[in-house]
Order: C-alpha cells, then structure tokens, then sequence
C-alpha cells in the first residue's frame, strides 16, 4: 500500500509539474518519473526478503517496464498515435486472450512423467477445481531423489502462489485418490490413507476435523495499463 501511495503520488506531481508546458515536454517528464519509480522499486526490491512482498513488487516493476517500453515505441514511431499501438496489441494479442478465457476441465487428471521433474518432483496425479474464485490446481507425488518423501503442490497461479507441503509421516509418494468440498483423500506408496485440507492448507489424518483457514495472498496491486483509456466504453 505505501509503494502504491508512493507511485501514485509520484506520477500525479509529475504530471501537475508541466501543466503549463507543451506536450512533448508533458511526455518526457511523465517519463522520466515513471523511470525514477521503476529505479526506486528495484532499489526496494534488492532489500527485501519477504517472498510475498518481492512478487508485489515484481508485478509492479513489470507493470512499469511495460507502461516505459510503450511510451519508447511511441516515441519511436511518431506516425503513430499511443492509441493506435494500443489498438494493435489488443488486435495480437486477441486471440490468446480468449484461449486463455476458456476454462480448463475440472477434476483429477494424469499428468506427463516430466512434469515438474525440473524443480526436483516427481508428481503422480494432479487435481483441478476452484477455491475462493480462483483456479487452484493440487499435484500429488514425492521429492525427485528421496521418493520416500511424499507431498502435495498447491498452485494458485493467479496470485502467484505455489506451495509444498510434505507429508509429516513420509511414507512414499502420495497420490489423489478423491476430493469432497475442499478436503482431499490421498493414497501413499505403502497404502496408507490421509487427508490435505486445502483451506487449512495442512495435512490432518481425520476426514471431519475441522482446521482453521489460512488466509491467501492478497492480489498483487496493479498499474494502471495506459491502453485502458481506449478500451473503455
């Protein structure tokens, strides 16, 4: 919330600076603002620690990026309005924008032997559903080099999240057997029965008990997108 009320204060005064000037000189101290925000929030970004506060500052910093790589293609193409580079990549980009609207199919589902063997896991199976309005997917397996130790993966990717859980009692690879609401049954390598509670983001061995929710992340903050302005009714 601070680096957003900085942001925004920054670029507003950028803005009231040059009220009187030209348009061009409208255009470069806007610039060079939103450059000294970029360089501000990298300069945060080195001394923080937290993973959750270094996405919301990743998202911000690419957010920026795009907003100065923007305004440098239309400086460079000055037979172009902003607009008509908006209206272009609305146009590219229109296509993966509903390929990606379509929804996944819901379920537990198989996935390839690589799949994730480069982060060092070894997933069996994966479920796919819906939690809190966000499309949350659970994969089942173990640790690529010690199989003994079984865990589940819970990835929200919407709000960058990506967690693993390993199994308290490792008793091989675990496997989703079924879901029922939010609590999902799995299976170890050794035949053994548990539970993982996706609220409570936690393993429990009792089907009933109930476990206290752990919050999500909350949505990185966004910039505002430049093309908006165009795509607005």
């Amino acid at each position: 919330a601070i680096l957003g009320t900085f942001l925004m204060i920054l670029i507003f005064f950028s803005q009231n600076q040059v009220v009187d000037a030209d348009h061009e000189v409208q255009s470069s101290s806007l610039s060079d603002a939103n450059q000294k925000a970029l360089t501000q929030l990298k300069s945060f970004l080195a001394d923080t620690a937290s993973d959750a506060a270094r996405e919301n500052l990743e998202n911000k910093i690419q957010a920026l990026e795009y907003k100065l790589n923007l305004q440098d293609t239309a400086k460079a193409q000055s037979q172009k309005s902003i607009e008509q580079i908006c209206n272009n990549l609305l146009e590219e980009n229109s296509t993966t924008t509903n390929q990606s609207q379509v929804e996944k199919p819901t379920g537990i589902f198989p996935v390839r032997e690589d799949f994730l063997v480069p982060q060092g896991f070894l997933i069996e199976n994966m479920w796919r559903g819906k939690y809190r309005g966000y499309e949350v997917e659970l994969y089942g397996g173990s640790v690529l080099e010690e199989e003994q130790k079984g865990l589940v993966i819970l990835s929200i990717p919407e709000i960058n999240f990506f967690e693993v859980f390993y199994d308290p009692e490792p008793n091989g690879a675990i496997k989703i057997l079924q879901i029922d609401g939010l609590l999902v049954t799995l299976s170890s390598t050794n035949g053994s029965t548990l539970y993982f509670d996706i609220p409570a983001q936690q393993f429990t061995n009792e089907m009933t008990k109930n476990m206290a929710v752990v919050d999500l992340p909350l949505t990185p903050t966004p910039i505002t997108d430049p093309c908006v302005q165009f795509t607005t009714p």
